[in-house]
This record gives structure tokens, sequence and C-alpha cells, in this order.
């Protein structure tokens, strides 16, 4: 059987299905990897059947990543993000800028850092490798007065009894911690046409307390592999005129906070969940151009028995516009991109309701930055950032 502990404040990390579009949450060695100064930004809103309608799960993302050294001036360059995550779970309202009221809340700021070597630039280079660090300083509040705990339910006629658990003083409780995280990306090139990228992060590195209700909670590593291939269709005319495919994976594993286990046979082990997504997206040429796409997303406990293992499936539906203003020939300015995806559970989890993901991404390719930046920036140095 499936056995969970009480009293754990969670148990992974918020998802984004446009993980391609919050790179730095997907990866820190992505600070800097585009060129100029890059503003991303990701609302997402899911399961909003969960409590009759009252259910809020909610997450904001912002992330900002300035590359301080040109990719064309060198063999090497680094790179500098800030981003900012909030994010609700739970019954009751939610103001986006105040303190918690009646949710579970998690916001976190992190600071940054990348550095990148080619043997020439990132879109004439056979390979690459980029690495990046983040620090991140976390915040936890927890609501107490909107949970329902084990010892007030009665079998019959419910919520009956008060709870012998200690409430805190005015029912608010939080608490504030720090990690580090780390990654890295190796891609590869071939011919302007194909592009590669492979990477690896390791987030929550340094693990600390992180529960708000004065228990031992410890919010657990979690790793993460991700993939992508840039295929431009082979054509003599300029790149910005070739159909762009994209297909892309992404893994995660998390082990669960450590208030929760699983049971097996009389056996206690750390209970760990893995999230899988894999699909494909394509672009049209021009500098105006549109993106649709589908993905597969799984996510299901790795250590229990397969009578207990309930993960949820859906489908996904992704599209965008985006616009690259050119200033002059070959030459790339201003871009933007809007992106809206639907995910559509599948099977018995679509008694949650489907999940809704708006994505605003702003790039300013020629914006310098303590001297620097990517000064004559070629149109193909930025349709290669899928």
């Amino acid at each position: 059987m499936l056995f969970l502990l009480p009293l754990a404040s969670r148990a992974q990390d918020p998802v984004f299905s446009q993980y391609f579009n919050q790179k730095l949450y997907l990866n820190p060695a992505f600070t800097g990897y585009e060129p100029g100064l890059v503003f991303s930004s990701g609302f997402r809103n899911q399961w909003r059947s969960v409590a009759n309608g009252q259910g809020r799960y909610l997450t904001n993302h912002l992330e900002l990543s300035q590359e301080l050294a040109s990719a064309t001036s060198g063999n090497s360059g680094v790179g500098i993000g800030i981003s900012y995550t909030d994010n609700a779970e739970g019954e009751g309202l939610y103001n986006a800028l105040g303190s918690n009221t009646g949710l579970l809340r998690w916001q976190r700021s992190t600071v940054s850092f990348g550095w990148h070597n080619w043997a020439c630039n990132i879109d004439d280079s056979p390979i690459g490798i980029s690495l990046g660090f983040e620090g991140a300083h976390n915040r936890y509040v927890m609501d107490w007065q909107n949970f329902t705990f084990g010892d007030q339910l009665d079998p019959i006629y419910g919520t009956v009894r008060n709870t012998n658990v200690p409430i805190p003083d005015g029912g608010i409780s939080g608490t504030t911690f720090y990690d580090v995280s780390a990654g890295g990306i190796i891609h590869f090139n071939q011919d302007r046409h194909r592009l590669y990228r492979l990477g690896f992060a390791a987030h929550h590195i340094v693990l600390q307390n992180n529960s708000p209700n004065g228990f031992d909670d410890r919010l657990p590593m979690r790793f993460t592999l991700h993939g992508t291939g840039i295929l431009h269709r082979y054509d003599k005319g300029a790149i910005q005129n070739l159909w762009q495919f994209n297909p892309t994976f992404r893994v995660d594993l998390q082990q669960a906070a450590s208030g929760i286990s699983a049971r097996q046979n009389g056996q206690v082990s750390p209970f760990w969940h893995a999230l899988f997504s894999t699909g494909f997206a394509v672009k049209t040429p021009g500098l105006t151009r549109l993106t649709a796409g589908a993905w597969y997303q799984g996510s299901t406990p790795l250590n229990v028995s397969p009578a207990y293992r309930q993960g949820i499936h859906s489908v996904q539906f992704y599209g965008a516009l985006e616009q690259i203003q050119q200033p002059r020939s070959g030459y790339a300015g201003f871009t933007y991109e809007l992106g809206f995806s639907w995910n559509h559970n599948l099977g018995a989890a679509r008694s949650l309701g489907d999940i809704f993901e708006f994505s605003l991404t702003i790039n300013l390719p020629s914006t310098a930055a303590l001297g620097f930046g990517c000064q004559n920036c070629m149109i193909r140095h930025v349709i290669n950032q899928f």
C-alpha cells in the first residue's frame, strides 16, 4: 500500500508546460546564452475544477538575462540573469502583489551567472559548452485556517472536530531559506541548418528546512535533462526564409519532501516523482513567424506498486506569434514572441480541469551592457534560439 505521512508542506517544484520559454527556470546555463537582453514571462493557471471550482493553482514567472560579452567577438562569453517565481496552491483568494491569502505560497527570487565557450560563435562552431550557477532566496507562507486535518474528520458526518495540531498565532506561518542550482549545456552545430542542444541541471543543491509548519521538511533536489533540435529545411536562400522544425524533450526527477514516503511490503523508502515531456513544433519562414506544436506530458510516482501508481497524463497544444524587426539587411533588432498553450488531461485526471499557460518573450539582441553586447547580431543568431 501507499503510505503518506502528513504535514509535508510540498513535494515537487511547479512545472511549466512551455519550459522552452522559461529557460532560466529550466537550466541556469541559459543565462546569457541568447544574444543581448532577453525578457521572458509566463503565467500558468491549472486545475480549476479542484474543490468545486474554488481551487487556485497559479504560477507566475519573470526572468531577465543579459549577455555581457558578444558571442561573435571571441571564443567565450558570460551573462547574468535574475528571475522571480510566485506559486500559489489551495483554496481562497489570490493577491498577486500581497501576502498569502488562504493559500500555500512559494515566492522565489534568483540571481544567476552563465559562462559560454564556442570554437567560433554559436552559429558557426561545431560544438559549444555552457555552464551556469544560480543562487535563490525562497519564502514559504502557509495559512493554517484553510486546512482540514485528519483528526477533524468523522467517517459519517465529515468535518466535525477541532484539530489537535498546534496552530500558530494568527493562523499564518512562514519560513525563508536559500539554495543553489547549477547546470550545463552542450550543443552541436551542423552547416547552420542543424543545431542540437542537450542540457542537464541540478536544482536545490543546498538543502535547507523549508517548512512553514515548524517540522523538519526539506525541499529535495530536482534533476532535469532536456534536449532540443533546431532543424531548417535545406535551401540556398537566406536562413530566415526557411521552415524551422523543433523536436524537444524534458525529463524531471525529484524526490518528495522529507515528510512523504512510500511503504511497500513493509519497507519505507523515499517517494520519487518523475515527469516526462516530448513533442514537436514547426515555425513558418519569414520575419513574422507562426509556431504550432504538440506535446505529450506524463508525471508519475516511481517507487510504488503499479496498483497505486496513479500518474497524470496530458496532451499539450502550443501556438505562438513571433515578430523580428530588421533595422538593416541581415541583422536583427527588437523581437518579441507571444505564446499560448493548452494542456488537456487524459483519463482519470480529466476531473482536475485543463491547464492554460501564457508567455511573452522580448529580445533586444543589439542591447549592450557594461560596454558589451551583440552589436551586429545576424538574424540567424536570433532565430536559432528555440
